[in-house]
């Protein structure tokens, strides 16, 4: 999706493929081409040796509906005026592909969770193919990713370098870019936002890609009908009430070992599980348990709990 996108705004950043690898014990595969989902198939036979016909049904699963979506660049960044030819050729082949799995995609909207749990009897197996993954991560997209794996791709001087690169270009274009500069009011019905010290800007479309509970904090549905006002109150209430489904630990080390050691082990971006094990019931009921006596929550217990976790899950490594 990214290169599409800049060959689009027309931005000329390098792009570096970062090569992934997936490891569970002893057993290490790369994932950097189509074929790697064959190197992944044996990994889980090595493993799971009394699971055959488990392991074949989730390899024949990897890879069949998402890959509509990401086989070609995809023409959501593409504008139709200057990509005409485009839109004669590739597009309407895509689109005919696009229909053809919408179906399968749909029925698989469910968690991956709960996805390989109807379809799978080993139950580390389902553990071990789905803690990859956020937790209940879309079936259709967990199931593609031996699809994207190849197309890991990282700019050249790290992600901030598409913030620089995306301000240089819209300079070049004339426009204005603001930085240190507060949103602090939104009336969505006049159309016009304020900052910080007072300015006001008017706008015809508005893209918000900060955090979404401060804009619906700040917004002013003044103006609207009663019935558009109810529709965007409920979906204010909505996003004011959610909150985050994922916690992340981020461990930086610094080790006095050359990158050719690491680089003899595994590809530089790794999915590490150090037990075929899987988290089971820690990651499920016991969890549950846990949150729901936080507040007299015993630390020992936790504790406990806690080091087993570390030692089942799985850590993605870069």
């Amino acid at each position: 999706m990214l290169k599409p996108m800049l060959q689009e705004l027309e931005i000329d950043l390098p792009l570096l493929p970062s090569n992934v690898s997936l490891g569970v014990e002893d057993k290490i595969i790369n994932a950097n081409s189509k074929g790697s989902l064959e190197a992944y198939k044996n990994l889980l036979l090595e493993l799971y040796p009394e699971s055959r016909d488990d392991v074949a049904k989730v390899i024949g699963k990897f890879d069949v509906y998402m890959q509509v979506l990401f086989g070609s660049d995809s023409p959501f960044f593409k504008d139709a005026k200057r990509n005409l030819p485009y839109y004669l050729t590739t597009f309407p082949l895509w689109f005919i592909r696009f229909l053809a799995t919408g179906a399968a995609i749909m029925r698989m909207r469910m968690p991956m969770e709960q996805f390989l749990s109807g379809l799978l009897e080993d139950k580390a197996l389902i553990d071990i193919v789905s803690q990859y993954f956020f937790k209940k991560t879309p079936a259709f997209f967990a199931m593609s990713y031996f699809s994207l794996y190849p197309d890991y791709f990282h700019p050249k001087g790290g992600v901030g370098s598409i913030p620089k690169a995306l301000t240089e270009r819209l300079e070049s274009l004339g426009s204005e870019v603001r930085t240190e500069t507060e949103v602090t009011h939104v009336d969505a019905f006049g159309k016009t936002l304020t900052d910080g010290k007072g300015n006001e800007y008017s706008y015809d479309k508005l893209i918000w890609c900060a955090d979404l509970k401060h804009l619906y904090r700040m917004v002013s549905l003044e103006g609207f009908a009663e019935k558009e006002m109810s529709g965007i109150a409920r979906e204010q209430e909505k996003v004011l009430s959610s909150h985050g489904a994922e916690s992340v630990f981020t461990l930086f080390l610094a080790v006095d070992l050359p990158p050719s050691c690491f680089a003899g082990i595994s590809e530089g971006h790794f999915f590490y599980t150090p037990s075929k094990q899987g988290l089971g019931e820690l990651n499920h009921c016991q969890l549950a348990t846990i949150l729901e006596g936080w507040e007299e929550l015993d630390r020992e217990a936790f504790y406990t709990w806690l080091s087993a976790f570390c030692r089942l899950n799985t850590y993605p490594c870069a």
